[in-house]
């Protein structure tokens, strides 16, 4: 895993959104002239292995063997709660709830919320709408009174809509506007409204949805199409779409321009053969001058999906030329060798990555629009030379994507400590980070992870030594000294600087993680509103003023390291409240919880790190040391399968991570 995301708290001011940025090519403004006929959702996917793995362990014998072991495994009875539910057994889960809550988890709020759905699948509306509330005040104290109440009608507006109940969530929705207006609300009361067929009340809603210094006229209409593509009603998204461009005043033709964005919506909902089709047509209406920026969008679509020979025609018809398919599919090559090194299909990764180079002629000198590209068919290279064990190779290709892209020396720095130059990777660091102290604790961190702990222990003390109050350095000396000494930490250096964090932090992430209703919320409507899995996840880390939540994962990692389990546990959980889609700490908060013998929790946490981040080898080992612990000697074995596959090899040192 490349690991280019949040070193810890204080090197996350350091790193810049360069070192997140890659390119993506899915066609960014879609958008068609016959009829579109309405087609089904694609559904030819089959689960993957990862999912198949996944299912298998939210069974019943899971969190019952997990409970026969530990009746005071609360993450046992939540998640066995869950499962009853979805087989209709809604008592006997709402028991497993009220065990859980009576345990005082720190995550009560989120056993609540399960709880408070339960008792709207039974109708019991107003005793949902007192559980949610319990748990929202429970869980988040010191949030504004008007954020709770707006939460509680919110929650339950969700619970209605999963159960198909749309006039009451409809009403749940306006109830919680009405306490607090919040964009995230008006946006789901829009796409409740569409599925109720209310299309006029769904555009006031979406125009509500923005700020009035961010609204642009026909903005509305373009939400309202958005919501109907994902109802499949692809004509009456057309008439959206284009009134959209009539009342924003587009300079073009709208028929095109709506048949474009018809095209776009599909594709980012991996309908296919749908925005296939809406392209198509917006080609044949386009004229001649329009022609051939649709056409680079549709050769774009047809590489994305492996219809090369199309592409090509299409390439040939519109340019007479196949430079427009070549350059489109070198880039498609550059982003399929990335996910083929997370799957650990090195060879092929290789092999991808010097056809695009080849396409490319990367011999000659690149053009200021070329480097981008050309610095990440170096980094793909480097990446996949490192994982198969070639440093050598690994430090050419990233020493050459460094010449391209400065950001590169955070993996040149890396695959140099791999090769014990620790004093040139000291060198590299000191040149880009401008702060002594980072430079001593990133080397301190990579040093660690190649199993260099002794001096990794040296170079966090350095970090100290210079800035005794650095809790990134003391976060390094923690995972170094590992259990082999005890690390002395002034919990007031903790407490000052969770003191100063703004209030207005806390109530940002609160309303990007919508009170903990986050993983939740948005895993029940993805498909709904619209949202990349992705998104959620990275939206954490482009917002700069999130990254001092960061001090609980620290904080929580030195506890963990002093032997305080339980106060590790609540700082874990502390993080997630704030943080919800860090795989990092549901994997620290797994170990801790393995060590306490509550391995359901333990399993529920590495299943969610999975999730996040189902390229992690170790995760799967983590899943099944915790699964073996419940005698699932199966779903076990498949979880290491995984990790084999991922590149995983047990060593003496992997035994204990």
């Amino acid at each position: 895993m490349k690991k280019k995301i949040a070193l810890s708290l204080a090197c996350l001011g350091v790193l810049s959104m360069g070192l997140l940025y890659r390119h993506h090519l899915i066609p960014t403004h879609p958008s068609p002239a016959q009829p579109v006929a309405e087609t089904a959702k694609n559904s030819d996917e089959q689960d993957s292995p990862v999912e198949r793995l996944l299912a298998k362990t939210q069974q019943t014998q899971v969190w019952e063997q997990a409970l026969k072991l530990n009746p005071k495994d609360a993450e046992a009875h939540h998640q066995l709660g869950l499962v009853l539910v979805a087989d209709n057994q809604v008592d006997q889960a709402i028991s497993h709830y009220q065990q859980a809550i009576a345990l005082n988890p720190p995550n009560v709020s989120r056993i609540y919320q399960s709880w408070g759905k339960a008792l709207v699948k039974q109708s019991k509306t107003e005793d949902a709408i007192l559980t949610f509330r319990q748990g929202i005040t429970k869980g988040y104290p010191e949030a504004p009174k008007a954020m709770q109440e707006a939460e509680v009608h919110f929650r339950l507006g969700l619970a209605l809509e999963a159960e198909g109940r749309l006039p009451e969530a409809i009403k749940a929705y306006r109830q919680a506007i009405a306490v607090k207006p919040d964009k995230t609300i008006y946006e789901h009361l829009g796409n409740a409204l569409v599925k109720n067929d209310q299309l006029n009340e769904a555009r006031v809603a979406f125009r509500k949805w923005w700020s009035s210094s961010l609204y642009r006229q026909g903005l509305d209409y373009q939400l309202l199409g958005d919501a109907l593509v994902r109802e499949n009603r692809l004509d009456d998204a057309l008439a959206a779409y284009r009134k959209w461009i009539e009342t924003d005043g587009w300079n073009s033709n709208k028929d095109v321009a709506a048949h474009r964005a018809l095209a776009g919506r599909l594709s980012s909902l991996k309908r296919f053969d749908q925005a296939k089709l809406a392209t198509r047509n917006a080609l044949d209406l386009a004229d001649i001058s329009d022609q051939s920026f649709i056409a680079e969008e549709f050769i774009q679509l047809l590489v994305h999906h492996d219809q090369l020979t199309e592409a090509k025609t299409v390439s040939l018809q519109y340019f007479q030329s196949d430079q427009p398919f070549q350059k489109i599919y070198a880039k498609h090559l550059i982003e399929q060798s990335k996910d083929l090194i997370k799957a650990n299909q090195l060879d092929q990764a290789i092999k991808d990555c010097h056809e695009a180079a080849q396409i490319l002629n990367i011999a000659k000198s690149p053009t200021d629009k070329d480097k981008g590209t050309i610095a990440d068919i170096w980094s793909c290279l480097g990446q996949a030379h490192a994982k198969q064990g070639h440093l050598e190779k690994a430090l050419t290709s990233f020493q050459k994507e460094y010449q391209l892209n400065k950001y590169a020396y955070y993996d040149v720095a890396e695959t140099l400590i791999k090769l014990q130059r620790s004093e040139e990777a000291l060198a590299i660091l000191r040149k880009h980070s401008g702060q002594e102290v980072y430079a001593y604790t990133v080397l301190g961190r990579f040093l660690n992870a190649d199993q260099q702990p002794q001096a990794a222990v040296q170079y966090c003390q350095k970090a100290l030594a210079i800035d005794a109050q650095n809790l990134a350095a003391h976060h390094c000396l923690a995972k170094a000294s590992g259990n082999s000494q005890t690390v002395e930490v002034d919990p007031q250096l903790f407490r000052k600087r969770v003191e100063a964090i703004s209030p207005k932090v806390i109530q940002h992430a609160y309303r990007a993680n919508r009170l903990g209703n986050n993983t939740i919320g948005y895993t029940l409507h993805q498909d709904a509103i619209g949202i990349s899995p992705n998104a959620v996840a990275n939206a954490q880390y482009s917002r700069p003023y999130l990254a001092d939540l960061n001090v609980y994962q620290t904080w929580g990692g030195i506890l963990f390291q002093q032997g305080k389990k339980e106060e590790a546990i609540a700082t874990y959980h502390q993080t997630l409240r704030l943080l919800p889609e860090t795989a990092e700490t549901h994997t620290s908060l797994g170990k801790v919880l393995m060590q306490q013998q509550q391995y359901g929790g333990a399993i529920a946490a590495y299943r969610r790190a999975i999730q996040l981040y189902p390229h992690e080898a170790q995760s799967y080992v983590n899943l099944s040391k915790a699964l073996l612990k419940v005698n699932q000697t199966e779903t076990a074995d498949l979880a290491l399968q995984q990790a084999v596959q991922l590149g995983w090899q047990e060593t003496a040192s992997s035994q204990d991570q």
